[in-house]
């Protein structure tokens, strides 16, 4: 995180505070032609996943493919509203006790879309072993000690996008308790731990792993700043020995 933090700084003049509002803006179609200028810095995919793996092995390894393939949803959005389609569903499924008709019907739109994302890419990824400094990437897995003042405000929740997700929860709380049904079939994908972990942990940091930045960004508004706009076709990679798509 240090080194994304150092870019933002030198090629931006940006905190990461600064970065996510800009990010929020560029998604919403409301972004000016300085915001589409700047740099997006872009969190090692390999990176991402094998620290997910690690919450995965420790609160729902039982049904460790689907909650990847979930991640792996929801980290494949590249339009806010897909995002938001995509948050609410992996939410529902984790956060039903029960299958009631209305899981069921989100449980199969999930299904549908993760038969699109299955590769043997995929399967490489969860057989294989990535050793990486988690702790660089994500927070929780650090040592309270080794926090920085930095580490604490990119974990904050106080950003647009942790609003959004919020926002998301909340409502699917509600229609899970409007929606409950007695006697219906046990779900054994919930796990409103991974939830917990998932909201509190990547929402707030969700344009530094997602592709919501990831491509041309003119697909994101019509105003004449987005029209204009030139896909870079220029990256700049880091720990490229360590990188693995």
């Amino acid at each position: 995180m240090v080194f994304i933090q150092a870019a933002l700084s030198e090629f931006n003049n940006e905190t990461m505070d600064d970065f996510k509002s800009r990010a929020w803006r560029i998604i919403n179609g409301e972004a000016s032609c300085c915001d589409m200028s700047k740099v997006n810095p872009h969190a090692c995919l390999s990176h991402v996943m094998s620290s997910f793996k690690k919450i995965i092995k420790d609160v729902f390894k039982s049904n460790s493919e689907f909650g990847m393939f979930c991640f792996s949803l929801i980290l494949n959005s590249r339009y806010l509203n897909d995002m938001k389609e995509n948050i609410s569903s992996v939410y529902r499924v984790l956060l039903s006790k029960s299958l009631d008709p209305e899981t069921k019907v989100v449980l199969n739109i999930i299904n549908k879309k993760l038969s699109k994302l299955r590769s043997s890419d995929d399967k490489e990824l969860e057989n294989s072993e990535i050793l990486i400094d988690t702790d660089s990437i994500f927070p929780e897995f650090a040592q309270a000690s080794r926090l920085t003042e930095e580490d604490y405000l990119n974990r904050s929740t106080t950003n647009a996008f942790y609003n959004m997700s919020e926002e998301i929860l909340q409502k699917v709380k509600k229609e899970i308790s409007s929606t409950a049904c007695h006697g219906a079939e046990e779900n054994r994908f919930y796990s409103s731990t991974l939830v917990e972990k998932i909201h509190k942990l990547y929402m707030p940091t969700l344009p530094l792993w997602s592709n919501l930045l990831i491509g041309d960004l003119s697909r994101h508004g019509s105003s004449p700043v987005y029209q204009s706009y030139v896909n870079s076709t220029k990256q700049i990679l880091g720990n490229t020995s360590i990188e693995k798509r």
